[in-house]
């Protein structure tokens, strides 16, 4: 019998026909690909010049310079290195960069390099606003500004191999127990280099999420159907992955599952996804036009709501097409335990492919944190006049309100520094008052993005990726600059005294379909009731989004939130009273890494002003992945 879409919740139809009338349908004539390297990274320089080499060889560009007089229906490149595509050569260049970004393709590359993506309508700056993103998600065209000073560094030399599991066709299929060759000469395919995976994709996955708890997520996701249905004449009948989750089609269509049970095989634990899911299979020769689309109309004068999603190009190897070729939209990540052993991984621990194992380079210290000192950064746009004025004025009333905090040093282009681990804009402050500065900050800061970092006897780079915590948007850091070793910082540090002007609520928030993660959130509770003397779900008696208790104590711990809580992923909550706020958050930024649980746990605190719209977005700080909010609750 024939899978057939679930039927759409009904929407009202004045609603929906407004919807309707906001699509845009104009295509454009050509795409914008930004490979993002870090200038001040000798290693990403030469990662970013190699590619560039490939890519011209491949596609026939030359001479491999910059042409700003190329017309756009023309392949070329527009700046260094930002890639102009036409719609017909879209998805097979596409495709292109988002495999040979990665290191292991690009030798003798050691990094990888990220994208971002985006149709060009002339709209500027807007256009980039529309990306989807690979690697890492840069808030700012990096590339513009990079071309405030541009030069090159020399390249450095290479490289060891521990991850052939993530490269090798993958084997899943759909319960026979029978190998299906979806890569090499028995596909009549080519294996790409270093790898076992296939060198041409077979089409495209476009994989959309929703939380099903959230209302504003549902119509979104039932609007994107009618509209998507519509506009490539989609049948409602699905299209099912029966040997393998890299299984080719002949059409564009909606795309399923298995449509049965593996019977002779194990089924992997946790899937790919960590929330709701719908899909869309393209052949090739759709990527272009169906991409267009979507990139347009995913907003929410359309849809209501954007939704986030990721793309990935069927190579064949599970892992590596979801993980390391894959494009994105949001902050929603995979399920990262679910492809790894979908992939091939069978270790005790998370791989070092995995950005939030205990494996990954920055992620290991061998004594026990705690904050000795602070850096407090600033980071702006240094292109924009009135953000440069902002951060100016914010930093004249910071130091007003605070005396302890000083300047060390305000650096319009970090990436010319090759000790800085800053990209764009950056102001370095010292303060000895670093979490009542941080609580001003949430409430006064204005566009001006905020990174607080504690200085333990890890050394930076631990204390950096794994300890720090972010209030605004989260920018992706030159890590080779950050000292391994743990620098002169005493043993032991006195214990945080500072009083906030509010309570705080804090939530420990990982994916529940992660094993690594929810072996590490139980770890972080654990630890967290010992040091504090409390007790697990010690205090629950209150409902509401903003509570209100006598004293520090663990609140509700649940593995799947209800759409009146403010969170959408399981998270253990924690009620911090003013006076206690500093010293907790202190424990909880030094203990939430992968150096301390083995893999890493996210953290979101919000000051209780009565406010929660304003508390629970604009004032939040995180640690980890920034996941999406029940908006329904915070009104």
């Amino acid at each position: 019998m024939v899978a057939r879409l679930t039927p759409l919740v009904a929407v009202a139809a004045s609603a929906q026909e407004l919807f309707l009338s906001k699509q845009l349908t104009d295509v454009p004539q050509s795409f914008s690909i930004h490979v993002v390297h870090k200038p001040n990274d000798e290693h990403s320089v030469q990662a970013k010049e190699v590619l560039r080499v490939a890519f011209c060889k491949k596609f026939n560009v030359m001479p491999c310079i910059v042409d700003e007089s190329a017309a756009a229906t023309s392949l070329h490149l527009s700046d260094d290195l930002v890639v102009s595509v036409p719609m017909d050569a879209f998805q097979s260049v596409l495709a292109f960069f988002q495999q040979h970004r990665v290191a292991r393709l690009n030798p003798p590359a050691v990094v990888d390099l990220d994208l971002a993506v985006h149709p060009n309508t002339g709209s500027g700056d807007d256009d980039y606003a529309l990306s989807i993103w690979a690697g890492e998600h840069h808030p700012i065209d990096m590339n513009a500004v990079y071309r405030l000073h541009g030069h090159k560094l020399a390249a450095a030399t290479r490289t060891s191999d521990d991850d052939l599991w993530a490269y090798t066709c993958s084997y899943d299929a759909g319960g026979e127990g029978v190998w299906v060759d979806l890569c090499g000469p028995a596909a009549q395919g080519d294996y790409a280099l270093n790898t076992t995976c296939r060198s041409e994709p077979v089409g495209a996955h476009l994989h959309l999420y929703y939380w099903s708890t959230d209302e504003s997520d549902s119509k979104a996701k039932d609007v994107f159907t009618e509209l998507a249905t519509k506009e490539f004449g989609l049948s409602p009948e699905i299209c099912h992955d029966d040997y393998g989750h890299e299984q080719p089609h002949n059409a564009t269509c909606w795309l399923g599952g298995p449509s049965k049970p593996p019977s002779a095989l194990e089924k992997p634990t946790g899937g790919s996804f960590v929330t709701g899911h719908f899909s869309i299979y393209m052949i090739n020769e759709d990527v272009g036009k169906v991409m267009s689309w979507v990139l347009q109309n995913n907003v929410a004068s359309v849809l209501g709501k954007e939704l986030d999603y990721v793309l990935h190009p069927v190579y064949g190897c599970n892992f590596a097409d979801h993980q390391m070729w894959s494009l994105h939209k949001g902050d929603v990540p995979n399920n990262l335990a679910g492809i790894e052993e979908e992939g091939g991984w069978t270790g005790s621990e998370a791989p070092r492919l995995d950005p939030f194992g205990s494996t990954v380079k920055g992620a290991q210290c061998d004594c026990e944190p705690e904050a000795q000192e602070y850096s407090l950064h600033l980071l702006y746009d240094p292109r924009n006049a009135t953000l440069i004025a902002e951060k100016d004025e914010l930093f004249q009333q910071l130091k007003q309100q605070f005396s302890s905090v000083s300047l060390v040093k305000d650096t319009p282009l970090s990436f010319l520094d090759h000790g800085s681990p800053f990209l764009a804009g950056q102001v370095h402050m010292k303060t000895e008052t670093p979490f009542q500065a941080l609580e001003w900050l949430a409430l006064h800061r204005g566009s001006v993005d905020a990174l607080l970092v504690p200085h333990t006897c890890c050394g930076d780079l631990v204390d950096y990726s794994q300890h720090a915590i972010w209030l605004g948007r989260q920018w992706p850091l030159n890590t080779e600059a950050l000292a391994i070793e743990g620098g002169a910082v005493s043993a032991k540090g006195g214990e945080m005294k500072e009083v906030l002007q509010n309570d705080f609520v804090l939530y420990a928030l990982y994916a529940s379909a992660n094993s690594w993660q929810s072996a590490a959130a139980e770890s972080f509770a654990t630890a967290l009731a010992k040091e504090f003397g409390l007790q697990r779900k010690g205090c629950t008696t209150s409902k509401a989004v903003e509570p209100s208790y006598s004293s520090l104590c663990m609140m509700d711990e649940t593995t799947a939130p209800s759409a009146e809580e403010a969170m959408a992923t399981a998270y253990v909550g924690a009620y911090l009273p003013q006076a206690d706020a500093a010293r907790v958050l202190s424990w909880a930024m030094t203990h939430r890494g992968a150096d301390v649980n083995g893999y890493q746990v996210d953290l979101f605190l919000a000051p209780l002003t009565a406010d929660s719209q304003i508390d629970f977005t604009s004032r939040s700080m995180r640690a980890g992945t920034k996941w999406p909010l029940h908006e329904v609750a915070l009104r």
